[in-house]
């Protein structure tokens, strides 16, 4: 065995360059209705910078910020206080864009407001604080214990800590039952320590935020959830709540969070966005109502960071992302749009003549993904085609002209890029194969037909087109072909091969593991077993002659194809920054991975594709009626390579052959345009019966003609051929325009209502007391002399293409007068 290297950069690669994607810019923090600071990374070096806006966006000057702002930084009034990562405490002026140092501490506070830093206080080795201390920002004395206040530390609360005005608050958020909100305590703490420390109990408290010396608090009882106002007195007495219900129904689980500005509140109970409100009002809590996105929007996000008139909300929308403020009468105003952001392929898929794949476009916020499609013909891939169904991070499957797309719009099937139809939904999608697909249902997997029909349940390990490597006993493992068309195989396991849980199936070959071997056998003919050996990793997929696997060996990462009838593997690729563990291949003649560059790779294989295109799924009608002109039978052909041109032949019963169609060649391995009449070739219908179908038709490689999916010779079917209307045309009487007709008058005729609509065509024949008028076949009849005396009549016939015909006959007139 040997296994050469091959370069990092082979020629005859597709390189599919990924375009940058867009993200929102990292607003972190903004200050009445136009002050705003952002944060920018270098992709290169990784550094933050930032850049302050007076403006309300419109333009951006490097901030006089030293390293990152985290959560315990103040922003009140166009002042920022921060600590940065020195320890030192600063704060900018937004509208000057100045900057100056206040203090230094020693350790990190855990709480700031635009005067002092509170700390938790630790004694000893102790785990949890065992009090609060504060200090000055004016001045450098050390912090003070404030030593008129002991926390409370049950086993079953958690603490936060935060602070606003004159005052530290400790929320004691308790959970004594089941993990299950209960009573808590809310604790103000003088940060000059001239009163005493003044304390409520708050049924369900679950976490709390602070603006001058009002708390805005979250608590979820079994009733519900509810967001509340509190305000202290100046002489630190608490007043009264006031509360609004968020959400109805037990809410003693929740985990929410609190963002606060001028006059509104952002509160989430969950990262469902139906569970996030904004709150306004100072005094009492109002919901304001969620605003409806504009046609092009997939989502809005909002948000808060400082003390803003209004929060902010990132807008993710198909024709470019921008920040806005989230007015209180539901309007958007825009500050700035998004950023250039790096893109990457998420998820890839090779058939025959295509690669798909999905990236975080057009934005990094964007709910799911943007899935692509490119034709790859010659060496080049064509222009990306967006395909309309986004797709969660592994929602990718493709099987030569079809696709599936799993995510936020249900599971969708797709067929040269055109949706078909919806999918019964699953929470994991495995692999499509032809006309059928493997997805996940509770704790195992289960085989589906592409009409969303469930052909095998779990646990079925792979599928190959119709065949499904199943499960069936315990440690007993067979391979069932679903049509019917071949018998079910028990898999006899090569020695050393104990299970086969995670195998992979292509055509006769199953893959498996010994202890120190990476196994290929084939389970039709049990005595062809392939073996490999000093190759740590695993099976990454399983195609015609060949297998890829990833290997690690000192922290260098390899692809591998194993061309297992000769014994040969070589490395395809090799990295020493990233694993190679996402590569996938058409089963046929090529593989595609990201390289470090996260670009797309296609690269040609030497190895395989040298058996005959196998047929992966044939989804036909069983029967047509030939009476309508626009009768079509439409197989739907699915193989494992691309095809050339072919033949389909219809014979009778005598096996006497009535029509030839020449099939078109399908460079993804899918016939689409295939299509018989149930005409003879010289387009007579052909009588009512059975019809035998072939189909003969080679790969375009050169390997042979299309088998069946175990390999056999010979793709054909029947066809049940009726002659029989559709139903018959139905229709009301018409009406004659004037029942009293006089020569020289001209009469229309309305025909009334028919069915079915619409399509109904209507001829026209007046009458002359009993006689048809010769000539007169028309919707108007000019009234003769020779009417005169006569009574007259109209018969309209309404015809449908493969629909029985009716006439109908309308009242007759009076009899005809010479008039004036």
């Amino acid at each position: 065995m040997s296994t050469p290297t091959l370069a990092h950069a082979a020629p005859g690669d597709i390189v599919i360059d990924v375009p940058e994607t867009t993200a929102p810019p990292t607003i972190v923090a903004a200050s009445g209705s136009s002050q705003l600071i952002r944060e920018v990374r270098d992709e290169i070096d990784e550094s933050v910078r930032h850049q302050v806006s007076t403006d309300g966006g419109a333009s951006w000057h490097a901030a006089d910020i030293e390293g990152q702002l985290n959560q315990s930084a103040h922003l009140a009034a166009g002042v920022l206080t921060y600590i940065a990562d020195d320890l030192k405490v600063r704060q900018l002026d937004l509208g000057s864009n100045t900057s100056e140092v206040l203090r230094e501490f020693s350790s990190r506070p855990d709480a700031l407001t635009g005067s002092a830093a509170v700390f938790w206080e630790y004694v000893g080795d102790a785990w949890h604080p065992t009090g609060i201390a504060s200090a000055v920002l004016t001045d450098n004395q050390a912090p003070q214990t404030l030593r008129n206040y002991t926390l409370r530390l049950d086993d079953d609360a958690s603490q936060e800590l935060v602070a606003g005005g004159d005052s530290a608050f400790v929320a004691n958020i308790r959970k004594p039952s089941k993990g299950q909100l209960g009573d808590g305590y809310l604790d103000r703490i003088p940060l000059d320590g001239t009163t005493k420390a003044s304390s409520v109990t708050i049924p369900g408290l679950a976490t709390v935020a602070v603006r001058d010396n009002q708390v805005v608090y979250v608590a979820g009882t079994k009733t519900g959830a509810s967001v509340c106002f509190r305000s202290l007195s100046s002489s630190g007495v608490w007043g009264s709540a006031s509360c609004t219900r968020l959400k109805k129904g037990d809410q003693r689980r929740i985990w929410p969070s609190i963002e606060l500005g001028d006059g509104w509140a952002v509160v989430r109970l969950s990262n469902d966005i139906a569970d996030l409100f904004v709150v306004r009002g100072k005094s009492t809590p109002v919901i304001q109502p969620a605003v409806e996105p504009a046609k092009g929007v997939l989502q809005l996000d909002v948000y808060g960071v400082g003390d803003s008139t209004d929060p902010l909300v990132n807008v993710a929308a198909s024709t470019g992302g921008y920040v806005a403020y989230y007015r209180s009468n539901g309007s958007l105003d825009r500050i700035t749009g998004y950023v250039p952001a790096h893109s990457w392929p998420v998820q890839w898929a090779l058939t025959p003549g295509g690669v798909l794949a999905t990236e975080p476009q057009p934005s990094l916020d964007a709910p799911g993904l943007q899935v692509w499609s490119r034709s790859i013909a010659n060496g080049t891939a064509s222009a990306e085609e967006l395909l309309a169904p986004r797709a969660s991070s592994q929602g990718l499957s493709a099987s030569g002209d079809r696709t599936i797309v799993n995510g936020g719009a249900g599971t969708q099937l797709l067929d040269r890029g055109t949706v078909v139809r919806a999918l019964p939904t699953t929470p994991d999608l495995r692999k499509l194969s032809g006309a059928y697909y493997l997805a996940r249902n509770g704790q195992s997997d289960e085989m589906r037909r592409i009409d969303g029909a469930r052909m095998l349940t779990g646990p079925v390990i792979d599928i190959f087109g119709s065949l499904a490597l199943k499960q069936t006993k315990k440690n007993t493992f067979q391979v069932i072909d679903v049509t019917n068309g071949s018998k079910s195989i028990t898999v006899a396991r090569p020695t050393g091969v104990n299970y086969l849980d995670d195998a992979l199936l292509w055509g006769d070959w199953i893959t498996g593991y010994t202890r120190d071997e990476k196994v290929v056998f084939n389970y039709r003919q049990p005595g062809q077993v392939y073996r490999l050996s000093g190759v740590s990793g695993s099976f990454l997929a399983l195609g015609d002659g060949f297998a890829l696997l990833t290997s690690t060996d000192d922290d260098v990462y390899s692809l591998l194809v194993w061309d297992f009838a000769s014994n040969t593997t070589r490395a395809i690729e090799v990295s020493p920054h990233q694993p190679l563990d996402e590569a996938v291949t058409d089963g046929s003649h090529r593989v595609a991975f990201r390289n470090e560059d996260d670009n797309l790779v296609i690269r040609e294989l030497s190895e395989g594709g040298r058996s005959k295109p196998r047929l992966l799924g044939l989804v036909a009608p069983t029967s047509l009626n030939n009476l309508p002109s626009s009768a079509a039978w439409k197989p739907e052909i699915d193989t494992t390579k691309a095809l050339g041109p072919g033949t389909l032949t219809i014979k009778n019963k005598k096996g006497t052959i009535v029509r030839t169609i020449a099939v078109e060649a399908a460079p993804n391995g899918s016939i689409r345009t295939l299509s018989w009449n149930g005409r003879t070739d010289a387009g007579s219908r052909v009588p009512a019966g059975t019809y035998t179908w072939e189909l003969t038709v080679s790969a375009a490689d050169g390997s042979g003609n299309l088998v069946r999916v175990n390999g056999a010779a010979g793709i054909s079917g029947t066809i049940k051929v009726v002659s029989k209307p559709l139903g018959t045309v139905k229709g009301t009487t018409p009406k004659i325009s004037d029942t009293t007709p006089t020569v020289g008058q001209t009469l229309t005729v309305k025909p009334g209502s028919w069915k079915p609509t619409p399509g109904v065509q209507f001829t026209y024949q007046w009458f002359r007391g009993t006689k048809a008028i010769a000539g007169a076949t028309a919707s108007s009849y000019l009234v003769t002399s020779a009417d005169v005396k006569q009574k007259l009549t109209i018969k309209v016939t309404g015809t449908m293409d493969g629909w029985k015909s009716t006439t109908k006959a309308s009242k007759a007139t009076a009899k005809v007068t010479e008039g004036q």
